[in-house]
């Protein structure tokens, strides 16, 4: 394992893992997913914390920087936390970050047993996995990224996150507050 991977334990959101997609409709088009770590979950913040900081003290991240740190108040951090940044209830109660690959770079999607996973219906967002993330430097607004890795693991496979403009939003909201409760249009 390289020394800047880091397995997160995490619920999955806005998981893309399946196909690349652009975001917004611009740029290359990548595979990505957002973590949601408890914040209860203080051995995994701590692993990716340690990752944040030995990546600004390596050689090559400090190199690309002009071989100094960027200004602290410029440095925004990858791990976020979700009760301060989100108004949404998965988001309450944990930190977040979010990862990405290149088109070319295909997150290997694997069980508990270490099989290969095909279906599409098996892991998404909302289901909790193990993630291997690579941390590398970045120049842009946020110094230190995380890159979605060979591996996900599927743990645990509770209800699906849905956003808005997901068709099975509505029925899902309906299943949770009623059918009466909800005005489609």
């Amino acid at each position: 394992m390289n020394a800047n991977e880091i397995i997160i334990p995490c619920r999955l959101s806005y998981a893309h893992i399946w196909e690349p997609k652009q975001v917004n409709g611009t740029g290359d088009p990548k595979y990505s997913c957002c973590l949601l770590i408890k914040k209860s979950d203080t051995a995994a913040v701590a692993k990716i914390r340690a990752g944040i900081e030995a990546i600004k003290k390596d050689p090559k991240a400090l190199a690309k920087w002009g071989g100094k740190l960027p200004p602290e108040k410029s440095f925004k951090s990858p791990l976020r936390d979700g009760d301060e940044e989100k108004d949404d209830e998965n988001y309450a109660g944990c930190w977040f970050l979010n990862a990405n690959a290149n088109e070319n770079r295909r997150p290997r999607i694997i069980d508990r047993a270490c099989n290969e996973v095909l279906d599409q219906d098996e892991v998404y967002s909302g289901c909790y996995a193990k993630v291997i993330n690579l941390l590398e430097i970045f120049d842009g607004d946020m110094p230190v990224i995380f890159y979605l890795e060979d591996t996900k693991q599927k743990l645990a496979a509770p209800r699906r996150l849905y956003t808005s403009g997901h068709p099975l939003f509505f029925q899902e909201l309906k299943r949770v507050v009623g059918a009466c409760n909800v005005a489609t249009k």
